[in-house]
């Protein structure tokens, strides 16, 4: 599914893709392809690869692409849950901060307390963010991640 085109580079979600969740930047001109992973509750977008390394754009171009992506994050996640049904948050631990939001886990953040989400209980909602099963312990529940 082509997404948008970028100058000369198409930006798209491949429907035989897998997680994580990932936009496929090719550029045929200049014979590269790139895949920008991106999160479906966080801001975070990186490069997962490109190939062929020879023919790498330069890190500009790389960074205009990831910015781009995190400007389009909404649509993106859109496309990957109409694609794949799956929001590749299966086992992530995920914590409830003192606000009572509920977040993925953070390194460095104590989460009070802290639980798991449940494997194929994701589902995007969009505008608000993912609805998983949560096991907390000893019990489960329904929560939401906002997305941001």
């Amino acid at each position: 599914m082509k997404l948008w085109q970028s100058g000369n580079v198409e930006m798209r979600i491949w429907s035989r893709d897998h997680c994580p969740p990932h936009i496929t930047a090719t550029c045929r001109a200049e014979s590269w392809t790139a895949r920008l992973v991106f999160s479906m509750v966080t801001g975070n977008v990186s490069r997962l690869n490109l190939v062929p390394p020879q023919n790498a754009p330069s890190d500009r171009v790389i960074n205009s692409l990831i910015d781009e992506v995190r400007a389009k994050r909404y649509r993106c996640r859109q496309a990957w849950w109409e694609n794949h049904g799956d929001v590749c948050l299966d086992n992530v631990r995920i914590s409830r901060r003192l606000s009572g939001d509920i977040v993925v886990y953070e390194p460095g953040f104590e989460p009070l307390p802290s639980g798991w989400i449940l494997p194929k209980t994701g589902v995007y909602r969009l505008g608000i963010g993912v609805e998983a099963k949560v096991a907390w312990g000893l019990s489960e529940t329904t929560e939401i991640l906002l997305e941001k």
